[in-house]
């Protein structure tokens, strides 16, 4: 299926692949509290290290989904039912010394999850609780490559724990600019899961042309729902610094002004939505001392002023495809 320039668009700014996928056996059950993140990483490590016919049959019978997910769509090797795919995947690891450091690296760092599972087990009770049905998601950790951080489907989430080692691991620094390495830290995991599991069961519709503001207000939704799931604040949100948490309020009229009299809230230019909402040393139009994605915090601003007139509930925004309409009734004048 041909992908539209705003999909890719998308894709690029969130830096993280949403892969669909079968279901997975062990869906979590709706309204429970108890979350299990299941440890497929370590499987892997077993395997890798150890070339263990155990690990491996356990790849490709009980996690199936991952592994042909792993192999086919995040690696790039081939069909999961080659004969030869234990060998193609134990070289794609084993022949490089940086992955099979980082790999040994995320099994230490990552011994228990259980601070996780509480997460996801709040954030999932408060989901169900506000919305009737919603599927819990079959959760696992994996090791990519330094692919994709988080692999989403209708009821799995998939975390790549090589790629949430903390801004200051060493051998990203080889690899990442210091813009990059601030999202790729443990204490992004529970946002990311969330925020991009939502944005998977409620989709932007990216068929149409859409335009700067329509996309803020997309996000903002999302960054809204998940700030209540979590119980994050705005700065936890955007993963800011307590300086550009402060230079942000700081300038916030400036910055919607600037929005507005330039004629950007309407433009549907990629390349003017990509300097207000992707990842970069800084948003281009307010100069380096600005942080990233300010497109992105007055989008979660604008909700919550829509939020606060009108008392909207999670489902009822996460079910909104009229973000001009939000945009409107917020009465947000910053």
């Amino acid at each position: 299926m041909t992908r539209s320039p705003l999909f890719t668009l998308l894709i690029s700014i969130m830096l993280i692949s949403a892969l669909h996928s079968c279901d997975i056996s062990g869906r979590q059950e709706a309204g429970s509290n108890e979350i299990t993140i299941y440890r497929y990483d370590k499987l892997q490590s077993e395997f890798i290290e150890f070339n263990s016919f155990n690990a491996f049959q356990k790849m490709t019978t009980e996690y199936i989904d991952a592994t042909k997910l792993l192999t086919e769509n995040i690696l790039g090797l081939g069909d999961v039912r080659d004969p030869m795919m234990g060998i193609k995947l134990r070289n794609y690891f084993c022949t490089d010394s940086i992955l099979t450091r980082i790999n040994k690296d995320a099994e230490d760092k990552f011994s228990d999850m259980s601070a996780y599972e509480n997460d996801f087990g709040k954030a999932f009770g408060k989901l169900s609780k506000e919305i009737d049905g919603i599927r819990i998601p079959y959760i696992y950790t994996q090791l990519s490559g330094l692919n994709e951080s988080i692999v989403i489907g209708d009821s799995i989430i998939g975390i790549s724990l090589d790629k949430y080692m903390g801004s200051d691991y060493k051998l990203y620094k080889r690899f990442y600019y210091s813009y990059q390495r601030k999202y790729m830290s443990p204490e992004r995991i529970a946002y990311d899961c969330m925020f991009y599991y939502l944005t998977n069961q409620y989709p932007f519709n990216t068929d149409q042309a859409h335009n700067l503001i329509e996309i803020m207000i997309y996000y903002g939704i999302n960054n809204y729902a998940v700030s209540k799931l979590l119980d994050y604040d705005e700065q936890k949100i955007m993963g800011y610094s307590d300086e550009e948490m402060k230079w942000c309020k700081d300038n916030e009229k400036e910055i919607w002004k600037y929005m507005v009299s330039n004629n950007h809230l309407h433009s549907t230019d990629l390349m003017l939505i990509r300097k207000y909402l992707g990842n970069a040393p800084f948003t281009a139009f307010f100069g380096n001392e600005s942080p990233a994605k300010v497109g992105t915090w007055l989008g979660l601003r604008i909700v919550k002023s829509y939020v606060k007139k009108h008392k909207a509930g999670i489902k009822q925004l996460l079910e909104t495809k009229d973000y001009n309409e939000i945009l409107i009734k917020s009465g947000y004048e910053s």
